[in-house]
């Protein structure tokens, strides 16, 4: 299958290009038919996306590899997110923090009213993720290249503005409270 060829194709470059292929998985693949009335065939469109999962470094080694071999015909998108562990670590980070803001808050409430905290009455947590930029990107950011366009002396990611993710934990405690 002529599919099966490109894929090879893309596997040796990478190759060439000295990348670690362990990490390619068929993520997305498409056969499609269409119609010609003009010359009343039908054909056929086969599409498939590769993806991979690499630090910064080696995307940037790659796309650096790209222009270096003046490989042109090729569609080369990224994503970046944050990784799962990360992510928790972060989420965990972000909730110790909006308990000390809580209980900082309720002390300062409770002195000035001449309340004192007793015990928690109940503790609910939420959290959500805000995608900010300058633009309207679609909801993971993605750069397409054909052919990459790299600067001499610098390294692709400080070439690109990085769309900022915010995070956010909220915590939300109730005291019992009485009177000092």
């Amino acid at each position: 299958m002529l599919l099966n060829i490109e894929f090879k194709k893309v596997k040796d470059l990478f190759s060439l290009l000295q990348v670690d292929t362990t990490n390619i998985r068929i993520s997305d693949f498409g056969l499609e038919s269409e119609f010609d009335d003009e010359v009343q065939r039908k054909f056929y469109n086969s599409k498939s996306s590769l993806t991979l999962k690499y630090d910064p470094k080696v995307i940037s080694n790659m796309i650096k590899g790209f222009q270096e071999k003046k490989i042109t015909d090729i569609d080369f998108n990224f994503e970046y997110e944050l990784s799962d562990n990360l992510e928790q670590v972060i989420a965990d980070s972000l909730a110790i923090l909006s308990i000390r803001n809580a209980k900082l808050t309720a002390n300062k409430t409770c002195n000035e009213l001449g309340l004192k905290i007793m015990d928690i009455r109940n503790v609910s947590k939420s959290s959500y993720e805000i995608m900010q930029s300058e633009f309207a990107p679609p909801l993971k950011p993605q750069v397409k290249f054909t052919p990459p366009v790299i600067k001499r002396s610098e390294e692709i990611f400080n070439s690109f503005e990085v769309e900022e993710i915010t995070r956010s934990e909220e915590i939300m405690i109730t005291y019992e409270i009485e009177r000092k």
